[in-house]
């Protein structure tokens, strides 16, 4: 079992994720106020460049950094980096999925999964493009998929990655966003546009008055609706 360094904080659980991704997002905010907390080196976190975030399934968060990987157990912080066996500080995309395992993707291509404090590293035979991983989602029918910074989406199932966008509709290779509507269809935001998996193929969406013909940088799916993100 690998255990990760810890820095104490005065206890609490992490507020719903749906919130934070909320306030990400410029131009969403409304007159409603919330109370905010800030986490800083200081109260634990690796490093103030954060990457990404989720919300596991005990409800604790994670927190990506460039200097390694946060967890909040409640009353602390848990970091993780390759002292704790991650392939790299660089974490820049974490993902919770259904079954409780954490997925953690590296700047330098590396994936990795965390599951009751031990960290397992994808090895060379997942044939991993050696690209930024941006983010993690899974589709309707429980496959792993992950978007990357200039190799498009992949399918990771049966332990390998199979690009599932190459030579694809999307003509962008740079993906920032990936989700799961609420429907469990699989879209992804790229630098042109929005767009979903459906058949096996990559489709564009129409742009439209709230969604314009232009990047898509992130992207949340709730229980009623879905919510993009464009600079």
């Amino acid at each position: 079992m690998v255990l990760g360094s810890r820095a104490i904080f005065p206890t609490m659980r992490s507020a719903p994720l749906t919130l934070i991704l909320f306030l990400l997002c410029a131009g969403m905010a409304t007159a409603q106020q919330y109370g905010l907390r800030t986490f800083t080196i200081e109260e634990g976190l690796p490093s103030a460049t954060v990457n990404d975030l989720c919300e596991d399934r005990d409800g604790f968060l994670w927190i990506a950094t460039d200097a390694g990987a946060a967890r909040s157990n409640g009353s602390e912080f848990i970091t993780y980096g390759q002292r704790e066996g991650l392939p790299s500080d660089e974490v820049t995309a974490v993902y919770a999925a259904r079954d409780g395992m954490v997925w953690l993707g590296c700047r330098s291509g590396a994936i990795a999964t965390w599951r009751d404090g031990t960290i397992t590293v994808l090895g060379t035979e997942a044939k991993l493009p050696k690209v930024p991983v941006k983010a993690f989602a899974e589709d309707a029918a429980g496959v792993l998929h992950f978007a990357t910074l200039g190799a498009g989406v992949f399918r990771l199932e049966g332990g390998r990655a199979t690009s599932s966008s190459r030579g694809r509709s999307m003509p962008s290779a740079t993906v920032r966003a990936l989700v799961a509507d609420p429907q469990g269809r699989l879209l992804a935001g790229s630098d042109s546009g929005l767009h979903m998996l459906d058949a096996g193929q990559w489709t564009k969406l129409p742009a439209n008055s709230n969604l314009l013909e232009r990047s898509v940088t992130a992207l949340h799916s709730s229980n009623l609706a879905l919510q993009a993100c464009s600079p």
